[in-house]
């Protein structure tokens, strides 16, 4: 794994196909992403195994956050979300319509692993992990440190606007643009970035929210438009 603070351009070489250090080191992390995946139910050792071998990727992508967020998007169409999760998305197909208990949940673990496990072999920080919990009980620990780190931003720092607050809530998921299911009605969250780009959040069937935003929707809009 190259460890370099500088922004990465490099390509090794596979056969007569030039690719990226990330996707040369994605290569040899997504069998074993693929074998929890389908280790099912009882896959808990074999996802920290996954997940402690891909720290120094993340580190990677930390250290050249710019760079993979370029690669993620260009390669992946991955717009959107913490690093961690984006690492996660790079190296492995997970559904971002269940972000708390798929990608938000093992990017908690990875992040914990790597910043908790500085030292050890993968095989030690699997045990760490498993004495702490498992994933779920990492993602627990991970979600109320940020919590904390929030509460106490915010007892020195101006109280945020409607619209920041809602952003800062909003980067605890995935954005989700895939398509809606034919006769069905809901609403979503919308949002555009300072570079422009729409982000689409999670699809809310939910019939009181879709009367509200119709209520809301025929009063500021005019009719016939």
């Amino acid at each position: 794994m190259p460890d370099t603070a500088a922004p990465i351009r490099e390509t090794y070489q596979s056969g007569t196909t030039a690719v990226s250090v990330y996707a040369a080191e994605a290569a040899k992390l997504r069998p074993l992403f693929m074998e929890a995946s389908q280790a099912g139910i009882l896959s808990t050792r074999k996802k920290l195994e996954a997940l402690a071998a891909a720290r120094p990727f993340l580190i990677l992508a930390r250290r050249n956050r710019a760079d993979f967020q370029d690669e993620a998007k260009r390669v992946r169409g991955i717009k959107a979300g913490r690093l961690e999760t984006r690492v996660i998305r790079y190296l492995h197909d997970v559904d971002v319509r269940d972000s708390r208990t798929s990608a938000g949940r093992w990017a908690d673990a990875l992040e914990w692993l790597t910043e908790r496990c500085v030292g050890v072999s993968d095989a030690e920080a699997v045990e760490a992990a498993i004495r702490a919990g498992g994933e779920t009980k990492i993602a627990e620990i991970q979600r109320r440190g940020r919590a904390a780190k929030r509460s106490a931003m915010s007892a020195v720092l101006p109280a945020p606007t409607f619209l920041e607050g809602a952003l800062r809530m909003l980067d605890e998921y995935e954005p989700d643009d895939s398509p809606p299911e034919p006769n069905t009605i809901s609403v979503r969250i919308e949002v555009i970035d300072p570079a422009g780009t729409p982000r689409l959040y999670a699809r809310l069937p939910v019939e009181s929210l879709i009367r509200s935003a119709i209520t809301t929707m025929r009063a500021i809009t005019p009719k016939g438009c």
